[in-house]
């Protein structure tokens, strides 16, 4: 099998697809910069930090929500023109879905379910804050599930987009990288060598906005081209 000669994508789409994952890719950045963190095993001290910190944890969680859902949108926009024929596109897509709806879920627990559920907490006794400790457990464990399910699978969708640009023949540094940056955070995630507390959390979405960002900046200047058609 061969690959036809690469056409050009659509420029105007491009420039969509490629100015959305610039600038949401960014704003995540900005928004993990700003994500409140805190640490301590008195239960009561911890509801005093949650509701300290409440409504900024909202703005930040509420704003990835929304940025998790515009990077949807601009690799959805972005598969579209590049090739949604193509079984590898459709595939980096769905994964890009998954992982979407499982960090929707982890910022949903980690910014607005674990702030309701301390404040029915506020003042009380210690046999309660027991319990919260208790909720809290597994609040957490929902959380990094979400978290973990979220990270691997758009660590996925970056491979398999990269596959399918190193096919093109185009681009192929950018291929290679995302082949590299997306196969080690899916295996550092599986393996267990990168925890997605704060700090991990930041570290996973630097590399995958690393890559975002270089695949924007050759979308915006019109250098990738789409992905052909194998032939016999």
């Amino acid at each position: 099998m061969t690959e036809r000669s690469p056409s050009a994508l659509p420029f105007s789409d491009m420039r969509t697809a490629g100015a959305i994952i610039v600038a949401a890719s960014l704003l995540a950045l900005l928004m993990m910069a700003h994500h409140p963190s805190g640490s301590t095993r008195d239960m009561a001290v911890f509801v005093e930090q949650v509701a300290r910190v409440g409504a900024l944890n909202r703005v930040v969680h509420g704003a990835l929500i929304a940025l998790l859902a515009a990077l949807l949108f601009g690799f959805a926009e972005f598969s579209r023109v590049f090739g949604a024929g193509r079984p590898l596109v459709r595939a980096a897509l769905v994964a890009y879905a998954i992982g979407t709806a499982a960090g929707i879920g982890a910022a949903t627990i980690n910014g607005f379910a674990v702030g309701r559920v301390a404040a029915h907490y506020a003042g009380a006794d210690t046999v309660a804050l027991e319990q919260l400790r208790a909720l809290l457990h597994f609040g957490w464990a929902m959380n990094q599930s979400l978290a973990d399910l979220g990270e691997v699978a758009r660590a996925i969708a970056i491979v398999l987009w990269s596959l399918a640009i190193l096919r093109t023949r185009t681009q192929r540094l950018l291929g290679a990288s995302g082949v590299l940056v997306g196969g080690a955070l899916a295996l550092a995630l599986l393996g267990g060598w990168l925890t997605l507390d704060v700090r991990g959390m930041l570290l996973a979405v630097l590399c995958a906005s690393a890559w975002n960002v270089a695949l924007g900046v050759q979308l915006l200047r019109g250098r990738l081209s789409a992905a052909a058609h194998p032939v016999a």
